[in-house]
């Protein structure tokens, strides 16, 4: 969805993902990565302001799951 440019539908569809996922461990990888794609979201509406505190609170929130990608 955030290809077709429908942010406020992917930022929907992301939140009931988020409250279909099950509760099996696994969650919190999967969280990290629907709000990244839900901050994107946020950032494409120019909603700067919620993209930047559900980024930070996920990196909060998830400190265990760090991304691969390492700074050069």
């Amino acid at each position: 969805m955030l290809k077709g440019k429908n942010y406020e539908g992917s930022i929907k569809h992301l939140n009931l993902a988020l409250w279909l996922h099950p509760e099996d461990g696994s969650k919190k990888k999967f969280k990290r990565l629907v709000e990244s794609h839900q901050a994107a979201a946020y950032f494409k509406l120019k909603n700067y302001k919620k993209a930047v505190e559900l980024g930070e609170e996920s990196y909060k929130t998830n400190t265990s799951y760090r991304s691969k990608v390492r700074p050069s």
